[in-house]
């Protein structure tokens, strides 16, 4: 997702806005290749209340939907397996109320944890 929020073992929630860079030159379009962009003052540490409001404020930019009038998707980012300190169903609950239709849920990607660990 364009929209990125990573939940981390100690509880700490970090959110961060990321440019997927596409790279045609020289490669086959069925095999995309994406460049990924991230340091570590890219990323926010942030209060699980403030979800919301930055939703909110992201749909107010220019570059906030893609090409079919979609907000772009979310993505939330999980560093353990359960979740017990977030009422999650009932975010995703409020930002379906928000507009974002789209949101991807998974475990944290290598590059972001180097990121982290950094």
């Amino acid at each position: 997702g364009k929209l990125n929020f990573i939940f981390t073992k100690d509880n700490k929630i970090y959110y961060y806005e990321e440019e997927i860079i596409n790279s045609f030159c020289g490669v086959d379009l069925e095999k995309e290749v994406y460049i990924r962009k991230l340091s570590k003052d890219s990323l926010h540490l942030i209060k699980y209340q403030n979800i919301r409001n930055i939703l909110q404020n992201s749909i107010k930019k220019d570059d906030s939907k893609n090409l079919w009038n979609e907000l772009h998707p979310i993505s939330f980012i999980f560093e353990k397996d359960t979740i017990s300190e977030y009422n999650i169903s009932q975010l995703l609950i409020e930002i379906d109320g928000l507009g974002f239709h789209q949101c991807h849920i998974r475990r944290i990607a290598p590059f972001e944890k180097k990121v982290l660990d950094y």
